[in-house]
């Protein structure tokens, strides 16, 4: 409140810089215009995840302690790490699924509020224009689950004696990647074929969160939870490893990749006048 009051209306407390007269060679292609709307949200979920995943692991050290204070987590399992690793894990994924949509979303943000015009009646194409939110939200389908596995390590090796294995804790972050894809591969549908339904994504992710998280509390029926793609994924480490949902869901995620871009450079815009 006391620095609010101190500085200058419409201003900050450090003096304005003067910006560049010209943009940057990056700045002025579809990805480079793309990384600079979303850097902000970028820098923040690469913090976010990591530090989520330490938290979680340095609980580790005390097991049976953590789940006899938490009633939730006392009715889903034992005090073995590594039951805790494979439900863990599934659920901060479901978590960093946000970014992942939030990333792809934000073409149709900038659709919704016009400022796509401005790009697209010039030198970019729609599918370049696409492009640019696409890439930095495939990026995040691979980078999130790995920043969520190496902070859950690091959280797990400074209160363990015997520490799970990196390996280990990085197969059961990595699983999810599929079923991270197919969510981008909804949302990327609905871009280009159903654009005005896009907020479907969020209700989606929403239940799938439920399902997942309080599925095995309730004794949910096994349908609902596969009604989800992370339904599908195997619990990694105290669950089998199985390849063929894994490569379903990938060649899923790919068929409406492909569908979304051909979508969306058909299809009327919404450009506001």
């Amino acid at each position: 409140f006391w620095l609010n009051a101190s500085r200058d209306v419409e201003a900050g407390l450090l003096p304005q810089r003067a910006g560049r007269s010209n943009a940057t060679r990056l700045l002025s292609t579809p990805i480079g215009l793309a990384w600079r709307l979303l850097r902000s949200a970028v820098i923040i979920w690469a913090i976010t995840i990591p530090v989520l995943g330490i938290s979680y692991g340095t609980v580790m050290g005390d097991m049976e302690g953590f789940v006899e204070s938490n009633e939730i987590f006392r009715e889903i399992f034992t005090g073995d790490p590594v039951q805790f690793v494979s439900y863990i894990m599934i659920v901060i994924t479901v978590i960093g699924t946000i970014p992942v949509l939030q990333f792809i979303l934000k073409a149709r943000q900038q659709e919704n509020e016009g400022f796509a015009e401005n790009v697209l009646v010039r030198s970019a194409s729609r599918t370049g224009q696409l492009t640019g939110y696409f890439l930095i939200a495939l990026a995040a389908c691979f980078l999130i689950p790995l920043l969520n596995a190496v902070g859950l390590w690091l959280g797990s090796t400074a209160v363990m004696e015997s520490p799970i294995a990196l390996t280990t804790i990085l197969k059961a972050g990595m699983v999810y990647v599929p079923a991270m894809l197919v969510m981008l591969g909804i949302a990327m549908v609905l871009i280009g074929l159903f654009p005005r339904f896009t907020s479907f994504t969020w209700v989606y992710l929403g239940y799938s969160f439920i399902v997942i998280y309080f599925g095995s509390l309730v004794d949910l029926p096994e349908w609902l939870t596969q009604l989800s793609p992370f339904g599908f994924i195997p619990q990694l480490p105290t669950d089998d490893f199985k390849i063929f949902p894994l490569m379903v869901l990938v060649a899923l995620a790919l068929l409406m990749f492909v569908v979304g871009f051909i979508g969306y450079a058909h299809r009327d815009m919404d450009l506001v006048a």
